[in-house]
């Protein structure tokens, strides 16, 4: 889960039963969490990395249960700064299904990762949704701050052609979880084949423009601040 959110978010008991009401017998679903985490906490570099070392943990114990099985995840908001980032410290951690909501990501994520590494993911997918301000805005102006581990990828999308993209969602940060959009982030993660869902909205217009003056805004502000 993400910022502004925990585990017993409706979306996560959404996603666990639809999953186990499929693959009851083949899939162990593992919902673990950080506690709420609020945007402010985020914006602290040294905050939001600590719980990378808690993920990594979590993995671990999983794979140490479980060390022939099959690892997939669902990520949103903060949840993918973590896994990202768990990504990159641990060469040997692996997914086959990587579904991203509102990924706090930059979107040079996944050039960070040298040849001998592109085995760590199978599929990512990345949901985005038009009004996302947590990521269009915020996400923006910490990078304008020279925060180059987070960025604007789950508004703007990942570089390269690593991921399937879904844009746009209607809506702010957690429009990719509402309840008609589970199913399709479900199938992804089951193994089904990548189908990108109907009724997107249109491009992110001003929102755009908005997101694009954020990290020029940041440094002005911060350097008012320091001359006030």
């Amino acid at each position: 889960h993400g910022i502004r959110d925990s585990n017993v978010a409706n979306w996560v008991d959404q996603l666990r039963t639809r999953i186990e009401v499929r693959e009851a017998d083949a899939v162990e679903v593992v919902t673990p969490t950080y506690g709420y985490f609020t945007a402010a906490r985020f914006a602290l570099p040294t905050v939001r990395r600590k719980n990378i070392r808690i993920f990594q943990d979590w993995y671990t114990e999983a794979l140490a249960r479980h060390p022939q099985a099959q690892f997939d995840v669902i990520a949103h908001s903060n949840g993918t700064y973590i896994l990202g980032h768990s990504l990159l410290r641990t060469p040997g951690m692996r997914f086959t299904n990587v579904a991203l909501v509102g990924s706090v990501l930059p979107q040079d994520f996944w050039y960070r990762f040298d040849s001998s590494r592109a085995a760590q993911t199978t599929r990512v997918r990345n949901d985005r949704a038009n009004r996302d301000w947590p990521v269009a805005l915020l996400c923006n102006a910490l990078a304008g701050l020279n925060m180059r581990d987070v960025g604007i990828a789950g508004f703007g999308g990942f570089l390269g052609d690593v991921t399937e993209e879904v844009a746009y969602y209607s809506g702010g940060h957690s429009a990719g979880l509402q309840s008609n959009r589970l199913d399709s982030l479900v199938d992804f993660t089951l193994d089904g084949p990548f189908s990108k869902p109907s009724n997107l909205a249109h491009a992110p217009g001003y929102f755009q423009q908005l997101s694009n003056a954020m990290p020029l805004l940041a440094q002005v502000v911060v350097a008012g601040a320091i001359l006030g």
